[in-house]
């Protein structure tokens, strides 16, 4: 049985991951710039890097997906909300350059791919039986419940459409003073 996602509880979520990986990338030399409101909304996009040493900004969709640390699997989405119209998910709907796909500690992963090599592999995926759908139930800010569709990509199988792997440590524990 899916457990129900609050909206305001996964953007908390999704935006504390954007901010992780904001300071990730700065921290790896990387120039990084939010997105505009307009970017992000229409566009898909969460963040725009500057490589250092580069002339050019690459544009970036974030994902951060803990439910990965215990099911091994990457979420990818194809329809973000079934009701009443159906609004296609991201796989289909970013104009991002690259994915950056973060499982937080304690697995502590970040993939970085080209997103035209994750939709790529996406249409292989999307026809293999063997990987599992699931749709996800969520309930919006007004109280209206509906549901995300993705498919369920194995990270070894996902791993073959990325160009980079980062490994995060785990975070240290604190202590009480």
């Amino acid at each position: 049985m899916n457990r129900l996602h609050y909206f305001n509880d996964s953007l908390g979520f999704g935006k504390e991951g954007e901010n992780f990986l904001n300071q990730f990338f700065a921290g790896r030399g990387f120039s990084v710039r939010s997105a505009s409101r307009d970017e992000d909304r229409i566009r898909h996009i969460d963040a725009w890097l500057k490589p250092r040493n580069k002339s050019r900004e690459i544009s970036v969709q974030y994902k951060t997906d803990r439910e990965s640390i215990t099911t091994g699997n990457c979420f990818i989405e194809h329809v973000s909300v079934d009701a009443p119209d159906i609004k296609k998910g991201w796989i289909y709907t970013t104009e991002a350059e690259y994915l950056i796909y973060f499982i937080p500690p304690p697995t502590g992963i970040i993939y970085v791919a080209r997103m035209a090599d994750v939709q790529s592999h996406f249409k292989q995926w999307a026809t293999q039986s063997r990987l599992k759908r699931r749709w996800v139930a969520n309930r919006d800010r007004q109280g209206h419940d509906y549901f995300t569709g993705g498919i369920l990509v194995p990270r070894s199988l996902f791993e073959s459409s990325v160009m980079k792997v980062y490994t995060v440590p785990k975070q240290p524990e604190s202590r009480a003073a």
